[in-house]
């Protein structure tokens, strides 16, 4: 595991979606930094105590102007500086919703025998983004998911797709140390249980978001004695907006 840069129990952020926008590919295509600036002014206004935000990139808008999106992600993180605020970038996703959906990773992009599926489909993103950012101090987690494998990773009848999806995530995990990675890596795993079990090795710290929690199985004590944890994601879910961990 890489050496942690400061005191894991000292982070206090928000997730951060800025208000322009309601989709990856939206935020990402219509970069507004005065907007950005002008938001995150306001979160260090009311909450004076926030270092931290976890921020969503997006590999589609990558794809479409990788300069462009290199560039602009560049500007958010000397925006979150100048606050004095630490980055998690959330490289992919694979949370989806029917009503508005933020886009990402689906099941097609990671099975094999699927027309489109390409093994190396993300590799330029991430040398390009991690690689780029490989020793950059303003970042102190990348977290190479949101909330994959939803569902019961124990189900037998979702077996196939479980290990589609870890093969690729493992892919992915590989690379970003490939490219020098110094900031640990994490998966931002619904539920504690046994998700949080299922992507640990993965996971060089343990990130969770806890919905529903009572109706979820929590790992058993000591399960992750050499990993500091973090709750990156809890309350009711919203459409956008600010979380908190």
């Amino acid at each position: 595991m890489n050496a942690m840069p400061f005191d894991y129990s000292a982070i206090r952020g928000f997730n951060y979606q800025p208000s322009y926008g309601s989709s990856g590919m939206e935020l990402w295509r219509r970069f507004d930094a005065d907007i950005i600036r002008k938001e995150i002014g306001r979160g260090k206004k009311f909450f004076p105590k926030m270092n931290a935000v976890r921020f969503w990139l997006s590999p589609d808008a990558f794809a479409r102007e990788p300069e462009v999106f290199a560039l602009n992600f560049e500007k958010a993180l000397a925006i979150f500086a100048d606050y004095g605020l630490q980055v998690m970038p959330v490289l992919f996703n694979r949370w989806h919703d029917l009503e508005l959906d933020y886009g990402g990773v689906y099941i097609d992009h990671f099975t094999p025998d699927n027309w489109a599926y390409r093994a190396d489909l993300y590799d330029t993103y991430v040398r390009k983004i991690v690689g780029s950012h490989r020793n950059d101090p303003r970042i102190f987690v990348w977290d190479l998911c949101n909330e994959p494998c939803p569902g019961n990773v124990k189900d037998p009848a979702l077996a196939k797709r479980v290990t589609n999806e870890y093969n690729w995530l493992e892919g992915m995990y590989r690379l970003c140390k490939e490219v020098g990675a110094t900031a640990p890596l994490t998966i931002g795993t619904w539920g504690h249980g046994e998700q949080a079990i299922h992507w640990e090795p993965l996971s060089d710290i343990i990130t969770f978001h806890p919905y529903a929690v009572g109706a979820v199985v929590m790992a058993p004590s000591g399960q992750f004695e050499f990993s500091p944890e973090i709750c990156q994601d809890a309350g009711a879910k919203k459409k956008a907006g600010m979380g908190f961990f």
